[in-house]
């Protein structure tokens, strides 16, 4: 039996295994910027991952996105 893939799981780069995202550009002040970088360094992500992980959050608890597990994966920076 073969188990769907994780879309929060990390795999590797290839066309067949990656999981379909979308970007968004958003912007934000200096001081933003920089409380999100130490947030996520601290959580050991990128800022992508962060901003990701506390938008399904928050796009969860207020039921416009389903349920999933309750915190993805790291990805990005390793520490």
């Amino acid at each position: 039996m073969h188990n769907a893939p994780d879309p929060f799981e990390c795999q590797l780069h290839t066309s067949a295994s990656m999981a379909k995202t979308s970007a968004i550009s958003v912007r934000v002040s200096d001081q933003v910027k920089a409380a999100a970088e130490k947030a996520a360094s601290d959580d050991s992500r990128s800022v992508a991952s962060y901003v990701e992980k506390l938008l399904a959050e928050h796009l969860r608890a207020k039921g416009y996105l389903a349920d999933q597990p309750q915190s993805a994966p790291k990805r990005g920076r390793g520490k």
